[in-house]
């Protein structure tokens, strides 16, 4: 759990932002490279983060992926490989993107064995976007018949691709993380929304289990449109907090 602040603006900008308290819990359940064969949900990762005050949604992301089927080999000296099926679903939020969807794909993972302490853990997916939602300029010409107003998100399915690289040394830990989604509109601003999100992450040991951390966040986001004008995002994200690991 850490708690911090975030300060978000538009494109690369580190000053001219909104700025908001900030509250995030990061989960794992089960140990992904320690069984041979897996069931569901013999492994999750949960991870959410809450803005509190500030003009910022007060969900800022709820994000979790869950393996359905898998198996573990060993490779190399002391290193591990993982394969397998995974659920995931991502919501994400704030006042210049919105971002959901729910998928289902192939994910393979590499841990490697410990060198003096310091370990490598990568992963990566892809997967079929069964439905997505991004907001959109241009949604709003879209009327919902049975709620007599407008939907502020497009909506469709698509594929995502999802990277992770953890770096743990004796003294915190590096984290490098990638997610794109491509979601073709069914319902909406006929077209396509490509948007990708980079996370790279620095968490230091300070005492005991206690630690600080420093965290910069990308977003960017393509719409592609058949009866309007293409747009072209960017936005980042700092994120400075304390946490405590249990």
């Amino acid at each position: 759990m850490a708690f911090g602040g975030n300060n978000v603006a538009e494109g690369t900008d580190f000053k001219n932002g909104q700025r908001n308290g900030l509250f995030t819990i990061d989960y794992a359940y089960g140990a992904a490279f320690e069984r041979n064969n897996f069931k569901p949900f013999d492994f999750f990762r949960f991870n959410a983060g809450f803005n509190l005050g500030g003009v910022q949604p007060p969900i800022g992301s709820f994000r979790i992926y869950a393996i359905l089927y898998g198996k573990t080999s060993n490779i190399g000296s002391g290193g591990r490989f993982l394969w397998g099926i995974f659920n995931h679903y991502d919501y994400l939020e704030n006042n210049v993107y919105q971002i959901g969807g729910t998928s289902v794909g192939l994910g393979i993972g590499y841990r490697s064995a410990k060198v003096k302490s310091v370990q490598y853990i990568g992963l990566l997916h892809g997967a079929v976007l069964l439905m997505g939602g991004a907001n959109s300029d241009y949604s709003e010409d879209y009327k919902i018949s049975f709620l007599d107003s407008a939907r502020t998100y497009n909506m469709g399915p698509g594929a995502t691709v999802k990277m992770e690289n953890f770096l743990r040394f004796p003294f915190g830990a590096l984290y490098l993380g990638y997610t794109f989604w491509w979601i073709h509109t069914w319902d909406g601003a006929p077209g396509n929304e490509f948007i990708g999100l980079w996370k790279p992450q620095l968490k230091i040991q300070i005492f005991s289990r206690w630690f600080l951390g420093l965290e910069w966040r990308l977003y960017h986001r393509v719409g592609k449109y058949d009866d309007y004008p293409n747009r072209n995002y960017r936005n980042n994200e700092q994120r400075l907090f304390i946490g405590y690991s249990f």
